[in-house]
């Protein structure tokens, strides 16, 4: 039982279960491969998911009559016999009557704590900031915006604009664990016993005690760079293990599954979580993303680029207005701000 509610409490499982995507198909596949004794479990825990819809809140008819069927066998026990009622006839069928609502009640209260757990343990990730368990949370950065915040086991954490991070609140158990969408850099705390482990996408970077930033964006390739200390990153679907020292940085594509490694700059890497907004050698549509991002703001673009763009340029705390004055400059375009809405006439 214990084994099965290790699934049905885990987050990551039940949103496989209701809602499956290539990064978690990934993952459990490769768990069942690891765990081949587990899969019994894995099956119930998924069929038990899959067959209560939790949205309508109602108990499987079946179920239900199957408990109240129960209950009033049990309250027929106390039903007297012929011999038993000749003397006391209308103080028994009382008692009768009387025990008849108490078991009654106490199948609508059954009823009500077995709707009460399953709801509980399957309603995970309906609401957007708390899990299932009260052992995790998930940190939610909007655009424009960056956070900086501690974990339980003193790790420091930075969130760039428009990331997400889940992460336990309490005991990890044998290892640290961590899920990131979009970019976050970790100051670990060490401990050897403990691996760190950052699970994003398709890779997993596991460390001690280290400093290093990951770039997990929708769409774009993935970015572990190192700073000090060792990790190592795992990919899930390939298997594959790549070490990285201080001043590397891993890239690796979603589209063709490729994975280099290449030198990098610390300000390149980390500069966002210090105001350092850094662009190199980037295209027109990364710039505008990152600028959307980086200052929450909404961007109509009118025309095309008259050429490649190739912008390699870095602002250290600068403003919108600056930004956009420096890069039309650069490549010869008009802009217009007004409130959250910027304005490219190409």
């Amino acid at each position: 039982m214990n084994q099965l509610l290790e699934f049905l409490t885990n987050p990551e499982f039940v949103r496989w279960v209701r809602h499956s995507d290539k990064d978690l198909d990934v993952y459990w596949s490769t768990w069942i491969k690891a765990n081949p004794n587990r899969v019994e479990d894995l099956k119930m825990a998924r069929e038990i998911i899959l067959g209560i819809h939790v949205q309508q809140k109602k108990l499987n008819p079946n179920l239900k009559e199957e408990v109240l069927s129960n209950v009033l066998q049990e309250e027929d026990r106390y039903i007297p016999t012929k011999e038993a009622v000749q003397v006391g006839e209308r103080k028994s069928r009382w008692n009768k009557l009387r025990m008849g609502q108490y078991y009654r009640v106490a199948a609508i209260i059954s009823i009500s704590l077995v709707l009460a757990i399953i709801y509980g343990i399957l309603s995970i990730r309906e609401t957007p900031d708390h899990l299932a368990t009260n052992h995790e949370i998930k940190k939610t950065v909007g655009s424009g915006e960056k956070a900086h915040f501690l974990l339980a086991d003193g790790t420091e954490v930075w969130l760039n604009s428009e990331s997400e991070l889940v992460y336990s609140t309490f005991d990890y158990g044998e290892d640290r664990k961590v899920y990131l969408k979009g970019e976050g850099f970790f100051d670990v705390a060490h401990d050897p016993d403990k691996p760190f482990r950052v699970y994003s996408s398709e890779l997993v970077t596991t460390a001690l005690g280290t400093t290093f930033n990951i770039s997990n964006y929708h769409s774009k390739p993935i970015r572990v760079a190192l700073l000090s200390g060792k990790v190592e990153v795992a990919n899930l679907s390939s298997e594959s293990i790549n070490s990285l020292a201080p001043g590397q940085e891993l890239v690796h594509s979603l589209i063709d599954e490729q994975t280099t490694i290449r030198r990098t700059g610390t300000r390149n890497v980390t500069g966002w979580k210090d105001g350092v907004l850094v662009f190199e050698n980037e295209g027109f549509k990364e710039v505008m993303d990152v600028i959307k991002r980086w200052y929450g703001v909404e961007i109509i673009v009118e025309g095309t680029p008259r050429r490649q763009w190739t912008i390699d340029i870095a602002f250290d705390n600068a403003s919108l207005e600056r930004v956009l004055s420096r890069i039309a400059y650069i490549e010869k375009f008009q802009y217009d701000i007004k409130g959250k809405t910027v304005t490219i006439k190409l």
